[in-house]
């Protein structure tokens, strides 16, 4: 995750305790295919460098861990590069903060995961954040970002969770598992709902379909397609970095108009 506007001390502290409960949400079939997508669109593959920007708990990053990558997952929450570095021993994490310069060198990943972290930077500091992040993704590597969806509401996410397993386990299962993990359940709920305070105070910011595209334009991404997931809570972005310097697409389309 990234840092919010409150001290320093005050934000590392709300995400520890957060990430103790966070990874109930892998029993979420819909949690599942979100965290997924992110594989889909990127398909992680040997040889290549790959940056996991915001690991949380490192959900995101042991996918795409396949043999033979080398990753790198990122996050200024100290006590959760504990829990990552658990969940994922082949993989390289590091606390950084994604509202401060990333200390990669320039075009140093062939591909990049950033997973529902984006919207909890200020938003002054979201295009900050997407600059660096193109920064240090090498021309023609491609980018997968998870944000949540203005009007995000959790509780549509829960109750299509468990619609989604009574019908695939059974009325029984389904609510067996819903009663197991009832006060997580609450818990998660709780801090969601502290984050959404945040963002109606202005400390977030949330997107709409329109501003994510209008966003990774402006800074230099091209080739972006964007869907809702996650019960439409979230939106999935897939971008790229043009093989070709910006300036001098430009350059060529100046060019060809004045000629």
């Amino acid at each position: 995750m990234a840092s919010t506007n409150a001290g320093s001390s005050g934000k590392e502290a709300f995400w520890e305790k957060y990430f103790v409960v966070y990874d109930t949400l892998n029993l979420s079939p819909l949690y599942q295919r979100l965290v997924m997508r992110h594989v889909e669109l990127l398909e992680p593959a040997s040889g290549e460098d790959i940056l996991d920007a915001g690991a949380g708990t490192g959900n995101v990053t042991r996918l795409l861990a396949v043999p033979g990558a080398r990753v790198i997952g990122i996050d200024f929450c100290a006590p959760a590069l504990v829990r990552c570095r658990q969940k994922v021993p082949s993989a390289e994490f590091r606390q950084a903060d994604m509202t401060q310069p990333l200390p990669f060198a320039t075009a140093s990943f062939d591909k990049i995961a950033c997973s529902v972290t984006l919207h909890f930077l200020e938003p002054e500091r979201q295009q900050f954040a997407l600059k660096e992040l193109l920064r240090v993704l090498r021309p023609g590597g491609r980018l997968a970002l998870s944000v949540f969806n203005d009007g995000f509401n959790p509780l549509r996410i829960y109750w299509e969770t468990l619609r989604e397993l009574v019908r695939n386990d059974g009325l029984f299962t389904g609510v067996q598992i819903a009663v197991r993990c009832l006060i997580d359940t609450i818990l998660i709920l709780y801090y969601q709902w502290r984050i959404k305070m945040g963002e109606r105070a202005g400390i977030h910011r949330y997107f709409t379909i329109d501003t994510l595209r209008m966003t990774l334009e402006n800074v230099g991404f091209s080739g972006i397609t964007i869907e809702k997931v996650y019960a439409g809570q979230c939106l999935m972005a897939s971008a790229a970095k043009s093989a070709v310097p910006v300036g001098a697409l430009r350059e060529a389309a100046q060019s060809s108009a004045s000629a």
